[in-house]
């Protein structure tokens, strides 16, 4: 019985201690880590663009675009990720297991 409490007190004790050092993250390094993830699930840079998320009466929409009008590389990747967005939404398989990761 004494062990039980023991363990039951760890286990709980392990779990606060859990909680406790995600919320002394550094919000600076999940913005990072979300960056990252970005990139590598969209295939350009989150730096050189900008997202707009716009609320529609008939559901929603996402607007990508480059910070400079110049940046035609950019501008063909991000093209080319919608492409691949639009195809895979159509065919109701749209996944994505670099951006939940």
């Amino acid at each position: 019985m004494k062990a039980t409490v023991i363990l039951v007190f760890l286990v709980f004790a392990s779990l606060v201690q859990g909680q406790q050092k995600m919320a002394q993250e550094d919000p600076a390094h999940s913005h990072c880590q979300m960056m990252k993830r970005g990139e590598k699930g969209m295939g350009f840079s989150q730096q050189t663009t900008t997202h707009h998320f716009l609320l529609l009466a008939d559901g929603g929409a996402i607007e990508i675009e480059t910070k400079d009008a110049k940046d035609t590389g950019t501008r063909d990747q991000i093209r080319q990720h919608l492409s691949h967005v639009a195809k895979d939404v159509f065919r109701r398989q749209f996944r994505d297991p670099h951006i939940r990761s």
